[in-house]
């Protein structure tokens, strides 16, 4: 238990951490609860004394081979790797929710504290890759939680332990995401400069699919600044990519951007760009993507007086939205509340908002 960095632990972590099954642990966690070396801070979550952690660390370090606690943490970062990427892939739609307690965005909430003291535990053992795929991992969350700031603080701090490690793919994706947060935040001249660094560290490490994500990400940037012509440039050149390294998915969002930039001024050309969008998103079997293809076919009725079929479009992408996700919920409400009102019912449209 010595070698866990964060506030507490659960069952499950110290089952990952000695790699044994939970029912192993279990007894040893009654019997350490009994003679008071751990407490229940929350429920199912256990926490040690810090005199109590201190001297357990003494005595492994007395008695124990250097190899046993070494064998322990990296299972133990093992564990939240694997229980970070099976989150990411819920919130991200790739992966069905269980009933297990790994099941998104709940569970991320529940270890934020653990996860970052295990990542600033990594940094402290020179574990670099572990930093920056651990805080990668982390990005779905952050973004579909506004927690944009502590994205950003996330972000960075990966950013500079590549950075010392010389590390150029970590330096790259740390890039990437830290101009994710500034984009959010709606600081679109800095998120440019680091998607500008990103391409830079990518075509170095010969990285071309990424290039082709690096160039959508500013293409979107661009975008919202308003350099629409910029913006097509790069969209090109991304597409090519895409194609050449298949990248469907990507494809398919790289749509999904474009026919947003079009939705009101040519609703009709947004229309045919998002059902190509939604062809490969339904293939893929992607709720996320089809629920951001309904709402670009919402605006763009709406943009051509279909209130009837905005209206349809609308409940469909809400019906499609994970039931974490309260941002995308809270802007899809909003349109749908404007779209209520326009329709004369306002009723209705007070309810939605």
């Amino acid at each position: 238990l010595s070698v866990h960095p964060g506030p507490d632990v659960t069952e499950e972590a110290l089952a990952g951490l000695l790699g044994v099954d939970q029912i192993v642990v279990r007894p040893l966690l009654r019997e350490l609860m009994r003679t008071r070396l751990l407490t229940q801070n929350r429920p199912r979550r256990y926490q040690m004394h810090v005199l109590v952690t201190i001297y357990a660390a003494e005595l492994a370090a007395a008695i124990g081979p250097p190899e046993e606690a070494e064998a322990a943490r990296r299972r133990l970062y093992d564990f939240y790797q694997q229980s970070v990427d099976h989150a990411r892939d819920v919130i991200e739609g790739v992966r069905r929710a269980g009933d297990h307690d790994r099941s998104g965005a709940a569970w991320l909430v529940a270890e934020h504290d653990v996860l970052r003291a295990v990542i600033e535990d990594a940094a402290d053992r020179g574990e670099t890759p572990r930093v920056w795929r651990l805080t990668m991992s982390m990005q779905p969350f952050y973004q579909s939680y506004v927690w944009w700031r502590e994205w950003q603080k996330a972000a960075r701090f990966a950013l500079d332990v590549a950075a010392r490690a010389g590390d150029v793919e970590g330096q790259a994706r740390m890039q990437r995401t830290l101009a994710g947060a500034h984009f959010f935040l709606e600081e679109y001249d800095v998120a440019l400069t680091h998607l500008d660094a990103a391409q830079q560290l990518f075509e170095q490490a010969g990285m071309n699919a990424e290039r082709a994500l690096v160039l959508m990400n500013q293409c979107r940037v661009l975008l919202e600044a308003g350099d629409r012509t910029r913006a097509l440039r790069l969209y090109r050149q991304a597409g090519a990519l895409m194609r050449r390294h298949g990248m469907p998915r990507a494809r398919a969002s790289s749509l999904v951007v474009m026919a947003t930039a079009f939705q009101e001024e040519r609703p009709r050309l947004a229309v045919m760009l998002t059902r190509r969008a939604f062809a490969i998103y339904a293939g893929l079997d992607d709720d996320r993507g089809l629920a951001l293809c309904d709402e670009v076919l919402a605006r763009a009725a709406l943009a051509e007086g279909r209130l009837a079929d905005a209206l349809a479009h609308h409940r469909s992408g809400i019906s499609r939205l994970p039931s974490h996700d309260r941002l995308a919920h809270a802007e899809a409400l909003i349109a749908l509340g404007d779209i209520l009102e326009q329709a004369g019912r306002p009723g209705e449209a007070r309810d939605a908002w």
